[in-house]
């Protein structure tokens, strides 16, 4: 039920297809460079195997990608039901357009799955979304938790 949700006529959030994936991995790798397009499939089909959810896009009328998410219906202690949104790419753009079509997407995503609240996890390649707290506040969102990694050596 990953409906299409469009925002301000500008953006639309919608699933990225196995099919578009590929085309896909040129504007991820702006950020991630070192990507390589086995380790980019292995991401992409282990989301068509998880069930609900999935990989999102978000492009302009053109279908042109301006930022891509994973998203997927979990639970959690403190909200129950909740809509867990990682794998942000989300390039800084003047106006605040894709950012707003992003948060308005996830919230809408959530409702769509039935879920109570959305968690998003924003890392290093977002911290102008972080930073924008004005967006994040004026669409419901607050600081919740810290996310933090470690890499495990093989």
């Amino acid at each position: 039920m990953l409906a299409e949700y469009v925002a301000e006529s500008l953006f639309r959030v919608e699933p990225l297809v196995a099919g578009r994936a590929a085309a896909v991995l040129p504007f991820i790798r702006l950020f991630e460079p070192g990507l390589t397009q086995e380790r980019w499939r292995d991401f992409v089909r282990s989301f068509a195997k998880a069930g609900a959810g999935g990989l999102m896009i978000i492009q302009d009328r053109r279908g042109y990608v301006h930022g891509v998410f994973s998203c997927r219906p979990a639970y959690s202690i403190g909200h129950g039901r909740v809509l867990r949104v990682a794998d942000v790419v989300l390039p800084r753009l003047p106006g605040t357009a894709t950012l707003r079509t992003f948060l308005d997407g996830v919230k809408q995503l959530a409702a769509d799955f039935g879920c109570n609240a959305v968690l998003i996890e924003l890392g290093e390649r977002t911290r102008h979304i972080r930073s924008d707290l004005e967006s994040l506040s004026d669409t419901g969102f607050s600081a919740s938790a810290i996310t933090y990694c470690c890499p495990v050596p093989a």
